[in-house]
């Protein structure tokens, strides 16, 4: 769509804001950019970027046992290499401003749509160029929860104690790591982009309809249930070997 804002990309792409297509996605330059897109406006006390953020979801998934929603984590904030991390209290404050510009309290939720509309817009073009459908309930809510978990677990590494509590958010357990110093942007860039390679089914094959979330979360806990049957199994004989050689 000529005329409509655009951007280039750190590969020297162009890449359309409000149309943007899957042609114009690249992984590597996702990864790339994202190691260099920083959380919490810059304000952390590392940098924290957006490709590290990336990275210590991937551990919480697993810590979680939530791996069938690493492919989908991956891409969570992959718009973010288009349009920047807009903190969720800047697009509030955009919210409310342009309802003020504008004369009218309930534009303020019309502005959070665009925002959000245009988010959309990226993520769609860049899931459909990882062969991924969008994410459904289950799979949002099982990605949310990761990001709750970082959310939290990078608050209380890497920001300043802060002056009040999040009430909303106190009950979200932490990782029971703490996290160190961030790695560099060069070594985000490259593990982040690793962890495209082996999840996305761009690069490994997976069919689109492998990515229901009910039938990955049930698998998940059945293959938990036949591991844990069979732990228990191996110790029973154990057990009876030895009551054998003591009998």
């Amino acid at each position: 769509m000529t005329g409509l804002p655009h951007i280039l990309s750190r590969f020297g792409n162009r890449i359309d804001l409000i149309d943007p297509t899957p042609a114009q996605v690249d992984f590597a330059e996702i990864a790339e950019t994202l190691a260099r897109v920083y959380r919490w406006t810059g304000a952390a006390k590392y940098d924290v970027s957006v490709a590290w953020h990336t990275i210590i979801g991937v551990e919480i998934a697993r810590w979680q046992k939530l791996e069938w929603a690493i492919p989908h984590w991956l891409l969570h904030d992959a718009h973010e290499a288009r349009i920047g991390d807009i903190a969720t209290p800047v697009a509030k404050a955009i919210a409310i401003s342009v309802a003020s510009v504008m004369g009218d309290a309930h534009l303020s939720d019309e502005a959070a749509d665009g925002i959000a509309e245009l988010k959309f817009a990226h993520d769609f073009a860049i899931h459909k160029a990882a062969h991924l459908p969008l994410p459904d309930k289950a799979m949002h809510e099982a990605v949310r929860k990761i990001d709750q978990i970082a959310l939290m677990t990078e608050r209380r590494d890497y920001l300043p104690d802060p002056p009040e509590t999040w009430l909303a958010l106190e009950d979200i357990p932490r990782h029971h790591r703490v996290l160190g110093p961030p790695l560099s942007p060069g070594v985000c860039a490259e593990r982040l982009l690793q962890l495209f390679r082996h999840h996305l089914p761009v690069f490994t094959g997976a069919s689109a309809t492998d990515f229901d979330a009910s039938k990955l979360a049930s698998s998940q806990a059945a293959s938990g249930r036949a591991s844990s049957g069979a732990s228990g199994q191996q110790e029973s004989a154990h057990a009876q070997t030895r009551s054998n050689r003591h009998g």
